[in-house]
């Protein structure tokens, strides 16, 4: 689920990237974990037409994809793997556009991160693109 790389102790106060993105629009960004959304996490644009042209900055959004069994474990999951790993700085949520469950997922672990005392920022890499259009197999047509 969670693949990443460990360090020595660094202390709190350090600054930590939070980047969500789509492995439609191409490979994953250099991150100490990458955290691949796609296998597990049902797509909330498959649930609903009215979510297609939102994104995970959107509640209703946020909601089905954290209502996703799942969801919040790996918040959690992730959260905590920084918090034991000091020398971590980076950490990319990917799914397939990069449109709703990275940017879901980022922004939750940004706020669990923040609430540990370190000092976030989150970024969406795809979230400004548009929808892309995949077979059911995550190919895109």
């Amino acid at each position: 689920m969670v693949s990443g790389s460990s360090g020595a102790a660094v202390g709190r106060g350090r600054s930590i990237s939070v980047v969500s993105f789509g492995f439609l629009h191409g490979p994953a960004p250099e991150a100490d974990v990458v955290v691949d959304l796609r296998r597990y996490l049902r797509d909330p644009a498959r649930m609903s037409a009215d979510l297609l042209d939102l994104d995970g900055r959107d509640l209703a959004v946020m909601q089905v994809v954290l209502d996703t069994p799942g969801a919040l474990a790996t918040v959690h999951e992730v959260v905590a793997l920084v918090e034991a790993a000091p020398r971590m700085t980076s950490v990319a949520l990917g799914c397939a556009g990069g449109r709703h469950r990275s940017v879901a997922l980022a922004l939750c672990v940004g706020w669990g991160l923040r609430g540990k005392g370190l000092d976030v920022d989150v970024t969406h890499r795809h979230v400004h693109l548009p929808r892309v259009l995949t077979n059911g197999e995550g190919q895109s047509r």
